[in-house]
């Protein structure tokens, strides 16, 4: 983190860390609040404003011009306050195939991201729109078979092999919940 005097390895990095992403999340909550307009609405009409894991972040809005604007003004304002730049290298948009291009094209004039359109792929799970699409979980099966015919060449006895399927076959589908 920019700004912050403590450096990679300092016992009080985590900690500020947290209070900066706590300080982040709040903010965000307080800003939907104020511009209702801005909430994503989900097809089970639940609100969403955003999400975070670690250090990721992912914020859900409309793609109205103004709306972005607003909340590029408030991530300037949020990097000035706490000197916590956020990487536009590394930050994109993602938008569903039915968002019109001149839609996408005022997202990427605001901000400046990369465009990416559903499906994408984040932290090994599939982030898609629409019905369940079982080719979607193509790649976590073959991942699991390459894993199996790995522990089929190890040294494992019959029952630590099994401990080992086991307990992937459990915490597969955690991980993509």
């Amino acid at each position: 983190m920019r700004g912050f005097s403590s450096r990679p390895g300092d016992p009080l990095s985590p900690a500020l860390f947290i209070l900066a992403d706590d300080y982040l999340s709040r903010s965000l909550d307080r800003f939907f609040v104020a511009h209702p307009m801005m909430y994503y609405q989900a097809p089970s009409r639940i609100r969403v404003s955003h999400l975070a894991y670690a250090d990721d972040l992912m914020i859900f809005t409309t793609t109205c011009r103004r709306n972005m604007e607003l909340l590029r003004d408030f991530l300037q304002a949020y990097e000035r306050v706490l000197s916590q730049l956020i990487n536009g290298m590394k930050s994109s948009f993602i938008v569903g195939r039915l968002v019109s291009s001149l839609q996408t094209q005022a997202v990427q004039y605001v901000f400046g991201y990369q465009l990416k359109y559903l499906p994408v792929t984040y932290l090994g799970v599939h982030l898609y729109k629409g019905n369940r699409k079982a080719c979607l979980f193509d790649s976590i099966i073959s991942r699991l078979r390459d894993m199996l015919q790995g522990w089929a060449i190890m040294n494992l006895s019959h029952g630590g092999r099994l401990a080992l399927i086991r307990s992937v076959l459990q915490a597969t589908p955690l991980h993509l919940l």
